[in-house]
């Protein structure tokens, strides 16, 4: 048998090696050396098109391997740079058109308040931007068909990104000329000038400030001409000219709670007017709002719970007095930075005094959050802004479980334990079963305590046996605990009755043959009469089903059914050369069902002979 081996594995190797050594292994690639025609190009991009339509139909296997050949494909230098350049220059020019839209804005805005000088510097700046954007177009455009050749993107593809660009150039364009024929109409009037003089260098918010000026053109002083007075952007008023052309007024302020400030005054012709003056402002007049800070003194909690009610309490006052009235929001425990905060409002009593509460979303985990408090104004007492970091709690449950450390398959057993958080009990939590069946279904009690009891299923075999629980609080600020109880279980049936042991009571009854040499015996004389043999028990049912089984299975695959074994330990020796092996499978989970669960079903008997003869024919087959 060995020398039949070693003849087998010589003509092996001398049939293989011709085969083997024709093989062309691959050598190094040179990338120089990978085709840069156009035709490359276009099976490029349907290369990665076809990923992107994988993955979009939801074919994430055939993506998945498409990637996976990705990395190995060499795209050409002159492929890649084209690309690059086209995608730099189309999204530098969306920048363009961002800044040139904000300077015609600007210029617009400018030009509506007379800020003539202004409106000619933006204006100036948004005519180079698009100067440059058209350039940058036109280059684009250009390059559109050899991007497209090179490549093998559809055109059509590509001036998707290209045409919005052209219109919003177009439409910038003509606002442009617009205004430039608002300046250019402008210069051609005659020239204003208006000056402005603030009485006061510093102004207390709300209040009055007098204001004073003079109006002229070219022609000399212009009398009874609006001027308007801007505080910061807002318009706080009006004064006329008087027949010299000068102007006075006390005007109010608004409720203005920036610390610095600029005012100017405007003169924007109207009527007839504007058909012979052009509009021209003040230099601009910095000035100082003055008002009162609040003093607030709010209190939070060291710490909160998610899922429950925060109280937040605390005053606002002003020079040592109560601000009664004022309206107090607090906000916080956003979720992520992209959803907005909890918001919650109150009033501030007569003594300044306020109280609220705010609850934390209970999906929120632990950590610091900042929670964001803003007062009200009123009159001189300018708002608070004031940010203050919370910790949020995530407290967890402990849980301490006992159990037997014995139990019997198919008799109930009871496990007990206890639930605590921070040493105290923790009462109202459900208990509940992971894994396996049956269910459990119970809740802890006022001292945290609970029990229940499980049966380990008649199937269990001997061994650890482990029951997964978790114990589920009430309180969203509570998280659930997992529970593992490990029991060895102990199955009788399996101890005492293996398979080939019931076999010999139910199922395997095989006739021995008498020893060959007791055929060449002669008979002793005078023998003793022999008892009759016992009858042999007729097998019925699923055990004699199993009982032909068997027989096919041993002959099959010349394993043979040893006394100690049960049905699953058989089961297993010949399940990986058994043909049909599932028939067999079935047939054995049938037999132990009929074993040890009373029984089994009335149907089974029918079940295990048609599972007998699809394992027969696929033995035959």
């Amino acid at each position: 048998m060995k020398k039949l081996i070693a003849l087998f594995l010589v003509a092996l190797v001398l049939v293989s090696a011709p085969a083997a050594l024709a093989i062309q292994f691959p050598r190094q690639v040179d990338p120089n050396t990978a085709p840069t025609d156009p035709v490359y190009g276009q099976g490029l991009y349907l290369f990665y098109g076809s990923i992107v339509a994988a993955m979009s139909g939801g074919n994430f296997s055939a993506a998945r391997h498409l990637l996976a050949v990705a990395p190995f494909i060499h795209i050409p230098s002159d492929i890649l740079s084209a690309v690059d350049s086209f995608n730099s220059l189309v999204n530098s020019t969306a920048g363009q058109f961002v800044v040139i839209r904000s300077e015609l804005v600007n210029a617009s805005t400018y030009l509506g308040t007379g800020r003539v000088e202004l409106a000619r510097e933006n204006l100036t700046a948004a005519v180079s931007g698009l100067r440059g954007a058209n350039q940058t177009l036109t280059q684009l455009f250009a390059a559109e068909p050899q991007l497209a050749s090179l490549t093998g993107i559809p055109s059509s593809l590509l001036l998707q990104k290209l045409n919005p660009l052209e219109t919003l150039y177009s439409s910038d364009s003509a606002q442009a000329s617009r205004l430039l024929v608002v300046l250019t109409g402008l210069t051609k009037l005659d020239q204003t000038s208006v000056t402005l003089s603030v009485a006061q260098a510093s102004i207390a918010v709300g209040s009055n400030v007098t204001v004073s000026g003079t109006l002229s053109s070219s022609s000399g002083p212009l009398a009874h001409r609006a001027v308007t007075v801007y505080l910061g952007d807002s318009a706080i008023g009006n004064a006329t000219t008087d027949s010299a052309g000068g102007y006075s007024a006390e005007l109010p302020t608004p409720l203005y709670y920036k610390e610095n400030a600029t005012m100017f005054a405007s003169f924007v012709p109207s009527g007839p007017d504007s058909l012979v003056y052009a509009p021209s402002t003040s230099a601009p007049v910095p000035v100082r709002i003055t008002f009162v800070t609040p003093a607030a003194s709010i209190r939070v909690p060291d710490r909160a719970y998610a899922g429950q009610p925060m109280d937040v309490n605390g005053t606002l006052s002003a020079e040592g007095r109560g601000l009664a009235g004022y309206t107090v929001s607090v906000s916080g425990f956003a979720a992520s930075p992209l959803s907005l905060p909890e918001a919650v409002a109150t009033v501030t009593s007569s003594d300044g005094s306020f109280s609220l509460s705010l609850t934390p979303s209970s999906a929120l985990g632990g950590g610091t959050y900042p929670i964001k408090f803003v007062t009200s104004s009123n009159g001189s007492v300018g708002p608070v802004i004031l940010t203050l970091d919370v910790s949020l709690v995530k407290e967890s449950a402990t849980v301490a479980s006992s159990a037997p450390a014995f139990a019997i398959a198919g008799l109930p057993v009871t496990v007990s334990g206890s639930a605590a958080v921070n040493g105290s009990a923790l009462a109202g939590a459900q208990v509940l079963n992971t894994s396996p069946s049956p269910g459990v279904d119970t809740s802890t009690s006022s001292s945290g305590a609970f029990a229940f009891t499980v049966t380990p299923p008649l199937t269990t075999p001997n061994g650890a046996w482990s029951y997964d629980l978790g114990v589920y609080p009430s309180q969203s600020w509570i998280s659930s605990a997992p529970v593992s109880v490990s029991i060895f279980v102990i199955n009788p049936l399996v101890l005492i009755f293996p398979a080939s042991s019931l076999g010999m009571l139910l199922l395997v009854v095989r006739r021995r043959r008498a020893p060959p040499q007791a055929q060449t015996m002669a008979p002793l004389a005078e023998a003793e009469p022999t008892p009759a043999a016992p009858a042999r028990r007729t097998l019925t049912g699923v055990p004699a089903v199993y009982h032909g089984a068997v027989e096919l299975a041993e002959k099959a695959t010349g394993v043979p059914l040893q006394p100690q074994a049960t049905v699953r330990e058989y089961l297993a020796a010949v399940r990986g050369s058994l043909k049909g092996a599932g028939h067999f499978a079935t047939i054995s989970s049938l037999l132990e069902a009929h074993l040890y669960a009373g029984g089994g079903g009335p149907g089974d008997e029918a079940k295990a002979k048609a599972e007998l003869d699809a394992l027969r024919r696929d033995l035959e087959g």
